[in-house]
C-alpha cells in the first residue's frame, strides 16, 4: 500500500474595529491564519504557548493562562490549545494595561491559529480605566501514514482562563465586568503530557506591588 500526499498553502485574514469618544475609546481585532503542508516523518509534534499581562495603576489585575495537553494517536496527531490573558488598571492619567499571546507549532501538517485582541479606556472624574485583553487558540494535525511511526503525539485541550477574559472578546468597560479594588495577579495552567517519550514544562510568575502594579506571565512547551 502507497500513500502520497502533496499540497502547500496558507491564508491570512485579520479585521479590526476602533470606537472612540471624548471619553472613552475601544478597539478589537481579529486575526485567523490556515497553514497546510506536505506530511512528513518528523520525529514528533511540539508546541508552545506564552501570555503575558501588565497593569499600572494604584487599582490593577492582571490574569494569565494555558492550557494544553499531548496525546498520542496513532495514525494521527492533533493539537488544540489556548493561551490567554487579560489587564485592567486605573488611576490618573497614566493608567497603563497591556496582554499579549502567542503560539508556535513545528512538525505539523495542518495548523489554524485565531488571535483575538481587544482594548478599552475610559476617562472619568476621578481618573482613567483601561483594560487590554488577548486570546490566541491553535488547532493543529500531523497525518501519519500506517506504515510510518504510531507514537506521534498532540498537543491539546483548551479551556479559556476564568471568565473575566470574556473581556477580551468584549472591549468595552461595561461589558467587562470588572471592579477593581487592590491590586492582584493570577497564573492558571494546565498542561499534560501522554505517550511513550514526552516532554512539558511550564515557567509562571506572578507579582503584586500595592498601589503600582500587577504583573502575570507564564510560558508551557510541550513535544512527543
Amino acid at each position: 500500500m502507497s500513500y502520497s500526499y502533496s499540497h502547500s498553502s496558507s491564508s491570512l485574514a485579520s479585521s479590526g474595529t476602533t470606537v472612540s469618544s471624548d471619553t472613552s475609546s475601544s478597539s478589537i481585532t481579529y486575526t485567523s491564519a490556515t497553514q497546510l503542508s506536505s506530511p512528513d516523518n518528523s520525529d514528533g509534534l511540539y508546541g508552545s504557548f506564552g501570555a503575558d499581562a501588565t497593569a499600572l495603576g494604584s487599582d490593577t489585575l492582571s490574569l494569565a493562562g494555558i492550557f494544553a495537553t499531548v496525546v498520542d494517536q496513532g495514525s494521527m496527531a492533533t493539537l488544540d490549545g489556548t493561551a490567554a490573558a487579560l489587564a485592567a488598571a486605573s488611576g490618573d492619567e497614566t493608567a497603563f494595561a497591556d496582554a499579549s499571546t502567542s503560539a508556535n507549532v513545528a512538525g505539523a501538517d495542518f495548523v489554524h491559529t485565531y488571535t483575538v485582541t481587544s482594548n478599552a479606556t475610559q476617562d472619568t472624574p476621578t481618573g482613567t480605566t483601561t483594560v487590554a485583553g488577548s486570546t490566541t487558540a491553535v488547532e493543529a494535525y500531523e497525518l501519519q501514514p500506517p506504515a510510518g511511526r504510531l507514537d506521534i503525539a498532540t498537543v491539546g485541550g483548551s479551556t479559556p482562563i476564568v471568565d473575566a477574559v470574556s473581556a477580551v472578546n468584549s472591549p468595552h468597560l461595561g461589558d467587562a465586568s470588572i471592579n477593581l479594588d487592590g491590586n492582584f495577579a493570577a497564573v492558571d495552567f494546565n498542561v499534560a503530557a501522554i505517550a511513550d517519550d514526552t516532554f512539558a514544562a511550564v515557567d509562571a510568575f506572578a507579582l503584586t506591588i500595592e498601589g503600582d502594579l500587577s504583573v502575570s506571565t507564564v510560558f508551557a512547551e510541550l513535544a512527543v
